[in-house]
């Protein structure tokens, strides 16, 4: 198999495997935004929502079960910590792979001798439209920090009227959570946003 034909075929692999990420990327932007929605509603809701849980256990396994409040927080914090970490993970994994896919490009067009093999790089960039700045603001900055504000909001609201060794137990395992992805958060930005200024290409693999 000539060099020309084993290049192709891993550009190809390497932009359907960028695509899938893409896909699994809005799919835990979307699960990551409904697990905060039902966070707030349980903080704002915590007796109607227990109740609601431990009567269709009962109605539907015929076992009586008793649970607190914070119990339902922690496994909040659980699902929410866990769809941060791949939702930041697949978002890095995209931006790092477009970069490279930009040199496959460049490899594939010179052993060609052509300059038009550039789908995903120069041809893309060219008049790059100003609202997918505005997008990859969003996706870069706006919604890292709303994270922030949201889980600190969160960790504030549960702090627990009565003290109790359960209540401590079940606040600090939820603040460990919330500085986890206060950090993980913190380290996000500092890879999207270097020092160093970075050129479009980089933006448009959040936008694409």
């Amino acid at each position: 198999m000539e060099k020309l034909e084993l290049t192709y075929d891993h550009y190809k692999e390497t932009v359907a495997r960028n695509n899938e990420a893409q896909t699994k990327r809005n799919k835990l932007f979307v699960i990551l935004c409904i697990f905060n929605i039902a966070s707030f509603i349980m903080l704002l809701f915590p007796a109607q929502l227990i109740d609601g849980v431990i009567a269709f256990v009962e109605s539907q396994y015929e076992i009586s079960v008793e649970v607190s409040a914070s119990f339902f927080h922690s496994i909040a914090w659980i699902a929410v910590t866990y769809t941060l970490v791949r939702y930041f993970q697949t978002m890095i994994y995209i931006e790092r792979q477009y970069k490279y896919i930009h040199l496959l490009e460049h490899e594939i067009g010179s052993q060609l001798q052509c300059t038009y093999f550039n789908r995903e790089s120069k041809s893309y960039l060219d008049s790059y439209p100003k609202a997918l700045d505005l997008v990859h603001l969003f996706y870069t900055w706006l919604i890292p920090l709303l994270i922030i504000a949201i889980s600190l909001l969160r960790i504030i609201l549960e702090f627990p009227d009565r003290i109790s060794t359960w209540t401590l137990l079940h606040f600090t395992f939820n603040a460990l959570c919330f500085l986890f992805c206060l950090g993980f958060t913190i380290l996000y930005l500092a890879f999207m946003h270097p020092r160093k200024k970075r050129d479009k290409s980089q933006k448009a693999s959040n936008v694409k």
